[in-house]
């Protein structure tokens, strides 16, 4: 199970909101205990896509200095982009770029602004190149 503080899904939605038309991006922060992930914050990342209304690519420059940050890349527990006009679930360029990447992270997150004024936010976790998807729940 995943638990988000309220006030940081509040921040992140306003940050993914402000991106719009563009897709938005950033990093989870949080812990794992046992079987329950706790996201606590975030950390905006640049996107950099070519196309950037529908795909991200993370500012190299912001990811390294994330990287390089050891007490910030302790916290660093998951991934969260936006999709602007469609749902929240993996698109084939989502499904592409993080199974090439090999990203191992505790949760990726996938955000619909397909109505800004009630956005949907999806959990997953990516096993064997699969998007599988996981329980959210907002809480204090």
């Amino acid at each position: 199970m995943i638990i988000a503080e309220q006030e940081m899904m509040i921040r992140l939605t306003a940050y993914c909101v402000d991106a719009l038309p563009n897709e938005a991006c950033a990093v989870l922060l949080g812990v794992q205990d046992n079987e329950v992930i706790r996201v606590t914050g975030y950390r905006p990342i640049r996107n950099v896509a070519n196309f950037p209304r529908s795909a991200f690519v993370y500012d190299p420059e912001v990811w390294v200095s994330i990287v390089l940050d050891s007490e910030l890349s302790r916290q660093v527990i998951g991934v969260v982009h936006s999709h602007p006009t469609a749902d929240a679930t993996p698109s084939e360029t989502d499904t592409k770029a993080e199974t090439r990447n090999g990203w191992n992270f505790k949760t990726y997150w996938i955000m619909s602004l397909r109505d800004p004024h009630h956005p949907v936010v999806r959990a997953y976790r990516i096993t064997d190149r699969r998007y599988n998807e996981q329980q959210l729940q907002v809480g204090v």
